[in-house]
């Protein structure tokens, strides 16, 4: 069920771009509440760290889709119940992933700064765990926080990521 689940989250990521946030949630409703289900049972800690994983995954990506909907305070609890197993779990790529989409929550609403404190959380966890691209991504959506809160020259030393990292 574990590896299921697991290529699920991969195609929802995948079907995020072509179909309606509508559409998604009860599937991934359905998957959270099976995992949360198992959570609830006893588990060895490799398998609960995996169930916490996926259940930090799945809650994003309904904090992910709650923003697009247009429903940030919702986002923001979704996002909120995603970091907990996250951490829980010790992932830190996953954390950062979170905390990267939660950041463009306040950067949509023009608080650049809440959204780099966001996005600055988010990058001590993906300095940890997440691959090439995260990182990238993060470092990315802290020269647009930078940009937004008018500091031109952390925007530029920012806009040089790949040296930085």
């Amino acid at each position: 069920m574990l590896e299921e689940t697991e290529l699920a989250i991969f195609r929802f990521h995948q079907l995020d771009k072509e179909l309606p946030p509508t559409e998604l949630f009860p599937h991934i409703q359905q998957y959270l509440q099976a995992v949360t289900g198992l959570l609830a049972e006893s588990q060895t800690i490799e398998i609960r760290r995996r169930l916490c994983s996926i259940a930090g995954q799945l809650a994003g990506l309904r904090a992910w889709l709650t923003f697009d909907l247009g429903d940030p305070a919702a986002a923001h609890i979704w996002y909120e119940a995603a970091l907990k197993p996250a951490l829980e779990a010790q992932d830190d790529a996953l954390a950062g992933w979170l905390l990267g989409g939660r950041s463009l929550i306040p950067s949509y609403s023009g608080d650049h700064g809440a959204a780099l404190e966001l996005v600055q959380r988010g990058q001590s966890h993906g300095s940890r765990g997440a691959n090439l691209a995260s990182r990238a991504w993060l470092a990315a959506l802290e020269a647009r926080a930078h940009a937004g809160l008018g500091d031109v020259a952390a925007y530029a030393r920012r806009r040089t990521w790949p040296t930085m990292l």
